[in-house]
């Protein structure tokens, strides 16, 4: 015996938002979108509002996926550089990094300050804890070197302090 079925029914679908204009990394999405109908499953679902700042380059024409949404700006031009951070570390911290330059030479520069933006969490290497975090293009290379040598304390930001410094 023989059979044959055709379903006649159409796909359910669900909208979903695009980009129709570029949409620079760090900037408001706003009202860079346009709602179009796509098969129900075929990209992930979104929890919530469709707002944030775009975490990377969106093309004109490409759809907006929560991942690509975040709610902290990291300049476009900065550079994300793999550092030790503590497990708590959210995306989106503020943090200050005290280097010790270390030349090819072998001699050290001890004493320089950077600021930083963590953009993905710790991971636990089972040694220690790496994040992603981003810097100004300037400073990128030198926190890239003193990470290398195990050469850079990490300072996690909190937010503003009306507390004076001591000393």
């Amino acid at each position: 015996m023989t059979g044959l079925y055709l379903d006649m029914r159409p796909m359910p679908v669900e909208s979903y938002p695009f980009a129709i204009e570029p949409i620079a990394a760090g900037s408001s999405i706003g009202d860079s979108l346009s709602w179009r109908d796509v098969p129900r499953g075929l990209l992930p679902s979104w929890e919530g509002p469709v707002a944030g700042l775009a975490g990377s380059q969106i093309a004109i024409g490409d759809p907006v996926l929560p991942s690509a949404i975040t709610e902290h700006a990291v300049p476009a031009d900065w550079w994300a550089v793999p550092v030790p951070l503590p497990m708590a570390t959210a995306p989106g911290t503020p943090l200050r990094l005290l280097l010790n330059d270390v030349f090819a030479t072998g001699t050290v520069a001890e004493g320089t300050i950077v600021d930083g933006i963590v953009v993905a969490a710790g991971i636990d290497t089972g040694f220690e804890t790496i994040g992603m975090v981003a810097f100004a293009p300037v400073d990128a290379p030198r926190v890239a070197n003193a990470a290398a040598h195990d050469a850079l304390i990490v300072m996690i930001g909190f937010g503003s302090s009306d507390i004076p410094p001591t000393g």
